[in-house]
């Protein structure tokens, strides 16, 4: 999300701290990940031709369905329609933005961004994943952690927010089609620590 940044309203994590919000951006698709995953999936449940059966048309059109984009409303929050002298001035004061791709949370938010900083985050409202995504860790017999670490588990992106800042994105994010929820905190640990309530099947799960 490159175009989020410019030189003079960086969003590089310097500031993240305990307290902080975090606001999950929804996705109903797979995002283009877990492909490999959701293909074993299919051919778990419909066959080696999974493609050719009938009943699996509905589960391919929604693995298939197209990405959330938030660039737009990202880029707007962060003052790019409002110039003074070429600068943007930002609307609310991101603290961090990760797109949660390959890997899923635990190692984009939790591995990339919170650990380099010594950071934890207790994440207990996530969105809860897209029905295709539910029925392919069904089918695979994926549970516990794996499934948040295969797929992106209902949302597209995470935001470091304070919280004044987020209630604003939540009332304007509907604007943007864009469906936004508060997902937990920024917290502080004795070692850097991921908790999340897990939506595919309401465990607690923590990664260190």
């Amino acid at each position: 999300m490159y175009s989020v940044f410019h030189e003079n309203a960086l969003i590089n994590g310097e500031e993240a701290a305990p307290g902080q919000v975090v606001i999950a951006l929804r996705d109903g698709g797979l995002r283009a990940n877990g492909g490999t995953s959701a293909r074993k999936a299919l051919a778990m449940r419909f066959g080696r031709k999974w493609w050719n059966v009938p009943e699996a048309k509905k589960y391919i059109k929604e693995a298939a369905a197209p990405s959330a984009l938030y660039e737009g409303f990202l880029t707007y929050l962060n003052g790019w329609d409002s110039l003074v002298d070429g600068v943007p001035q930002p609307k609310v004061k991101f603290h961090g933005i990760t797109h949660i791709t390959g890997g899923g949370i635990p190692s984009k938010f939790f591995g990339d961004f919170l650990k380099p900083r010594e950071l934890s985050a207790k994440l207990t409202n996530l969105w809860a994943p897209p029905r295709v995504m539910r029925k392919f860790a069904e089918w695979r017999n994926v549970s516990g952690k794996e499934p948040y670490e295969i797929w992106h588990g209902g949302q597209g992106a995470l935001v470091i927010v304070n919280e004044t800042d987020a209630k604003l994105i939540l009332l304007l994010a509907p604007h943007w089609g864009i469906s936004a929820r508060q997902a937990g905190l920024i917290t502080n640990a004795r070692k850097p620590t991921l908790t999340v309530k897990s939506k595919f099947d309401d465990s607690t799960l923590v990664w260190e």
